[in-house]
């Protein structure tokens, strides 16, 4: 899960610095502030980082110094507390419950990207007393995290090194060994599983805490089919999450792990994002800050005319594939990048997925088209067309294994912007708990209200206040009321 080392000379100054909070801390562009040294500030505002005249989260000197000790760098143990220390709203909710002591005795089955900020979570669930167990796919676990988090005394099974069938096979036991009372799941796995194979532990479940867009779409299939038998709350769409975690973290991960992957600039590519919601706006508002000609395809007629609104070109798929340079989908949907359009795409075009959904790019449809795939670079695999015909040969680039390169091929999303996925999840859970056998078995929304308390949370650990909201006024007075008197 490291990025490679850069070459400095083929990035803009934006795209060097970009890179370089990227590389050394994990944190978050959007809402953070620059010294005036650190250049390139017009460009970087559009990714969400505002001037300082006085103490700065950035600086030039700053970042070298980051550069020469990097936090993602050092050990799995070190790593998880640098996390801890930038993910106030997980610390405060934990404060929070551990007083009231809902969460002992629960027992959690947890289905999460294994890296830092996810350790963060699963010790704050230990801390106050909850029987957590950890389940990682092989190409989601980061191992020093791993092996931290196991000296730790958290229970997991996650290995780099596993095979499909021993991914499969951790997975059933941690279910046939715990019997979980709630599935804390990111893309519906953990909870897809149980519903097919061993659906008699889903009478025992109190409910479902599922982070993703892809995950709450799986859940909604089943709720519309009389398949789901638990609550699920959908705390992807928390308001705290989809306009963070998103919008932000994913557009700005996925942005600065391709630019390291393609090793160049995105100035004058032309680059097609498949799919305009959240993800895919954060994914194209970067590409064009840093001067790249983006085109967005579309399944939506609303997003189609929000990404025209926006200023983008909107084109069929198949269209726009034919001169991109980079192709990313941002849909959370299996199949998005068909065969069809991968065998459309131009000589060297690179694919990458943005989405947490299995198989976003048809691999498999671009072979049954008669391509060849070439798996000997791990981070860029190659789809070859007509390879053994020199005239017409043509071959694209598979980044990341077609995996969401954000947290495969680097950090994953930035570790405040996590901070307020995981309070969401933490809300999720205490919900659940705090209503245990009254909740409809269906997708579930919590209140606004959890997201404007994260919120709440979030903005006084950095000092920021705000207007007071002020009391509505009665119903009953309307326009035609006489004013005065």
């Amino acid at each position: 899960m490291e990025m490679l080392t850069m070459d400095e000379s083929r990035f803009s100054p934006a795209e060097n610095t970009i890179l370089a909070i990227a590389k050394a801390s994990n944190l978050s562009i959007a809402a953070s502030s620059a010294s005036r040294d650190l250049g390139s500030l017009e460009i970087l505002a559009e990714w969400g980082m505002r001037p300082a005249d006085g103490d700065a989260d950035f600086s030039a000197a700053g970042l070298k110094a980051l550069a020469l000790d990097p936090p993602a760098k050092r050990g799995g143990a070190s790593r998880i507390e640098y996390a801890r220390r930038h993910m106030p709203c997980v610390k405060a909710l934990q404060e929070i419950y551990a007083k009231e002591k809902i969460f002992e005795g629960a027992r959690i089955a947890a289905c999460l990207i294994l890296e830092p900020k996810t350790a963060v979570l699963a010790l704050a669930l230990k801390e106050m007393g909850a029987e957590l167990e950890l389940y990682c796919g092989a190409s989601s676990v980061d191992q020093e995290t791993a092996f931290a988090l196991s000296k730790l005394g958290v229970p997991l099974r996650a290995d780099a090194s596993n095979t499909p069938e021993e991914d499969h096979e951790n997975a059933l036991k941690m279910l046939d060994s715990l019997s979980p009372q709630i599935l804390l799941d990111d893309g519906a796995g953990i909870t897809r599983l149980l519903h097919m194979e061993r659906p008699g532990l889903a009478e025992g479940l109190w409910g479902i805490a599922e982070e993703t867009t892809c995950g709450v779409a799986a859940l909604e299939a089943m709720e519309a089919e009389g398949e789901l038998k638990a609550p699920a709350v959908a705390v992807n769409d928390m308001p705290i999450k989809t306009m963070f975690d998103n919008a932000h973290g994913t557009g700005e991960t996925v942005v600065a792990v391709l630019l390291d992957l393609a090793q160049e600039g995105a100035k004058d590519k032309k680059a097609c994002v498949a799919g305009y919601g959240p993800v895919g706006f954060g994914v194209a508002k970067r590409l064009r800050a840093l001067g790249a000609e983006v085109s967005i395809c579309e399944v939506s007629h609303v997003r189609a005319l929000q990404a025209l609104h926006d200023g983008y070109q909107v084109k069929p798929l198949l269209e726009a594939a034919k001169d991109a340079d980079w192709i990313v989908t941002a849909s959370g949907v299996m199949g998005t990048i068909t065969g069809e359009a991968l065998l459309a795409a131009k000589d060297g075009a690179i694919i990458a997925s943005a989405g947490g959904a299995l198989r976003e790019i048809d691999v498999d449809g671009a072979i049954a088209l008669g391509a060849e795939l070439d798996k000997s670079d791990p981070d860029r695999w190659t789809l070859f067309f007509n390879k053994n015909n020199n005239k017409n040969q043509k071959g694209v680039r598979i980044l990341s294994r077609g995996h969401g390169i954000n947290y495969t091929s680097g950090g994953g999303n930035p570790i405040e912007i996590m901070d307020l996925s995981f309070a969401g999840q933490l809300e999720a859970l205490a919900h659940i708990i705090k209503n245990k056998g009254n909740l409809p078995r269906k997708v579930i929304r919590l209140p606004l209200e959890a997201s404007e308390e994260i919120a709440r949370i979030k903005l006084e650990s950095m000092n920021v206040a705000i207007d007071l909201r002020k009391q509505a006024s009665s119903w009953r007075k309307t326009r035609f009321a006489p004013q005065g008197g």
